[in-house]
């Protein structure tokens, strides 16, 4: 199982770090494409063949990989000016500097998303469990379908940062000098524009999970097995959390775009103490599957706090996108 688990998490990250400078080269086509064409590779393989499900996911990953790199390679070495003028040595001392503190956030928004299921897992309230922690089969079924909401809001949130990528630098060029602060309030009605089409993206999502959960051809007819109460409420819950985070991550994104990670990461730091807090008194004192409270309670704390800093960097935003610079 830690073999399993090792290879998933070596090939997922070598993945999304291969994809990662398509969004600077403003290259995301890439992105779809090849994760398209790994993910038929994967079906491909499960239907056609006798390999076990692990190899078949495999396969499509690392199909993804190389068919990105490729990408990479013919885009740079088409493009790099072959000269050894001119040459400039980036020290990692450099890199680290301007870093670091993205890389603790990310680290952070992983442990936020495991603690509950850490608890539910660890919590022998009404029940035996034979380790210290036990993989609770209804509570992760639970929890897999509401992160659907998360996975299928990142396409909203790349094009909410990439359009305001865009008309951050339109705005800057449109803006009168002795109107300053039309250029935050343009912006901050965009944002607005944005948190709503996060908003009826979310509500097709829990429309798309309720026809998983109640439809013929939803979960019942795919594992031959019903959802019970526990993993229904548990999904209710998480989903209602998961859209929480996924708005409080987007507002972060925005403050990451002007080199503002700071106020971020306190509001995480923040939201994953509340997290741990009420999820083990949930999952302690009045059932395990409970846990999943924590998560809904750190997200919306994460949310809150972004939200008021969001408002106050949009009203100052021709300060902070000075700063950045």
């Amino acid at each position: 199982v830690l073999l399993i688990i090792f290879i998933y998490a070596l090939l997922i990250g070598t993945l999304l770090l291969i994809l990662a400078p398509m969004h600077t080269i403003k290259q995301r086509w890439v992105v779809s494409v090849t994760v398209g064409v790994g993910t038929l590779f994967a079906l491909v393989f499960k239907e056609t063949t006798s390999y076990n499900i692990y190899f078949t996911h495999w396969i499509g990953i690392t199909t993804s990989i190389l068919l990105s790199k490729l990408y990479l390679l013919y885009f740079f070495n088409k493009r790099i000016v072959k000269s050894t003028k001119n040459k400039t040595s980036i020290r990692i001392q450099k890199i680290i500097y301007h870093n670091y503190q993205y890389f603790f956030y990310g680290i952070l928004v992983y442990v936020f998303i495991f603690i509950d299921r850490i608890f539910a897992w660890s919590s022998s309230l009404n029940r035996i469990i034979p380790y210290v922690i036990y993989y609770e089969k209804d509570y992760e079924i639970g929890m897999d379908l509401a992160i659907l909401v998360f996975l299928l809001l990142t396409g909203v949130m790349e094009y909410s940062v990439a359009s305001f990528s865009k008309f951050l630098n339109l705005g800057q060029k449109n803006t009168n000098y002795f109107n300053p602060k039309n250029f935050g309030s343009n912006l901050l009605k965009l944002y607005w524009q944005h948190i709503g089409m996060l908003i009826i993206s979310s509500l097709l999502i829990f429309m798309l999970i309720y026809f998983i959960i109640t439809s013929s051809w939803g979960y019942e007819a795919q594992f031959n097995e019903s959802l019970n109460n526990l993993s229904i409420h548990v999904c209710i819950i998480g989903s209602l959390g998961y859209f929480f985070l996924a708005w409080a991550m987007l507002n972060s994104l925005y403050m990451f775009t002007l080199n503002q990670p700071k106020k971020a990461i306190k509001a995480l730091v923040i939201a994953t103490a509340v997290n741990l807090i009420v999820g083990m008194f949930m999952s302690r004192v009045f059932a395990y599957e409970l846990s999943v409270v924590g998560l809904l309670i750190g997200a919306l704390t994460f949310l809150l706090i972004t939200l008021n800093d969001c408002v106050k960097f949009y009203k100052n935003l021709d300060y902070y996108y000075y700063a950045a610079y």
